[in-house]
């Protein structure tokens, strides 16, 4: 029996999380960051656990609610890898000439 105006369920809440973020980082980085196992994910998103349990799927669902309402941040370039956490080096690279203006 369904309850009319019921919230829905942790596990297709966090079915439609994991869809959302797959877009934006691989499984392997989800994993890692929700602290659940790479292979628990992978089988998990293809449906292939019939029961998940809860403390994977609340910590990958608390994991991603946090991380998709995050902004998303500029792409790094070559020069730094810290270069999104570095207030000196985002300032180099704001001021950069693009490789179309140097070459012009």
């Amino acid at each position: 029996m369904e309850i009319p105006n019921a919230p829905k369920p942790l596990l297709e809440i966090t079915k439609e999380l994991l869809s959302q973020a797959s877009k934006r980082w691989t499984r392997k980085t989800i994993a890692k960051e929700a602290d659940v196992k790479i292979d628990w994910l992978n089988m998990f998103a293809q449906n292939r656990i019939p029961k998940p349990g809860v403390i994977p799927i609340q910590k990958l669902h608390d994991y991603l609610a946090v991380k998709l309402t995050e902004p998303e941040l500029p792409k790094q370039t070559a020069r730094h890898t810290k270069a999104a956490h570095c207030p000196l080096c985002l300032t180099r690279l704001r001021q950069a000439p693009t490789q179309e203006e140097a070459s012009a």
